[in-house]
């Protein structure tokens, strides 16, 4: 475990080419910590707390803040996987740095969360509702977004139990970062940034998944049709707490094929 520049907290271990991990909306890395053990015989793996999440201090939450602090906190020579909004983090870094990452994964995310005419996602207004709600009673409104992520799935009250005792193993995430990470999911719209990305790209999406819907693959694809693409079947919002074997078999063959 190690102090990054920036105070982002990092947990880096394993060997071979690098790859960082970016967790999901109010969530921290410890929850990708055993689903990355899997990948850590054949990559150098770092784990970051996004700014004001787990362990690491409350700081700006401006896409191009965000991207510098994650740029200073990351090895150079990097792929870059994103869960949830740390997908949207992760292309934000892709688009920006100086030097491309390696690869680019999204897990249970995409380049455009809402809702439009020609994309499946999320209505607005559930968004801007939750900020509401995050004012009023921020950790009951973390426990209903887990709850609504883990519906549908085989023994959902048992999985969502668990992940709200991963999420609680570490400092819950400040309600500024919360609102902040909220902002980027109603703001950022990155299809056309994803279609002129110059990498190698891979999406996992799983099947039951209600914030990003299966569909999402279809239009993704219409973007970059020389995606790596797999769809979990059963799976919700979190692939790889529910299917970790089958995902990291996924990645490391895709990850591999990559020239380092």
């Amino acid at each position: 475990m190690i102090a990054a520049p920036d105070d982002l907290y990092v947990e880096r271990w394993g060997s071979g080419p690098n790859l960082v991990m970016l967790h999901g909306w109010g969530m921290h890395g410890g929850l990708l910590k055993d689903f990355a053990d899997r990948l850590s015989r054949d990559f150098c793996i770092t784990l970051v707390d996004l700014p004001g999440h787990g362990r690491s201090p409350i700081g700006s939450w401006r896409g191009e803040d965000l991207v510098k602090a994650l740029l200073h906190a990351a090895p150079p020579r990097s792929h870059w996987l994103g869960w949830s909004l740390g997908g949207v983090i992760a292309t934000l870094v892709a688009r920006a740095a100086p030097e491309p990452p390696l690869s680019l994964t999204l897990m249970a995310s995409s380049p455009c969360f809402i809702q439009v005419s020609d994309w499946p996602g999320v209505l607005p207004r559930h968004l801007e509702e939750m900020a509401a709600q995050l004012v009023e009673d921020a950790e009951g409104t973390m426990n209903r977004f887990v709850g609504l992520q883990t519906f549908g799935q085989v023994n959902a009250r048992d999985l969502a139990r668990q992940i709200k005792h991963a999420v609680a193993s570490r400092p819950l995430a400040d309600p500024r970062a919360l609102e902040g990470g909220l902002t980027l999911l109603l703001e950022q719209d990155l299809r056309s940034d994803l279609a002129m990305l110059s990498l190698p790209i891979a999406v996992v999406l799983g099947e039951l998944d209600r914030l990003v819907p299966i569909a999402v693959a279809d239009r993704i694809r219409s973007l970059r049709s020389d995606i790596d693409l797999l769809i979990v079947p059963g799976a919700a919002h979190f692939p790889f707490w529910t299917h970790r074997d089958e995902v990291a078999e996924f990645l490391r063959n895709f990850l591999l094929r990559v020239p380092a």
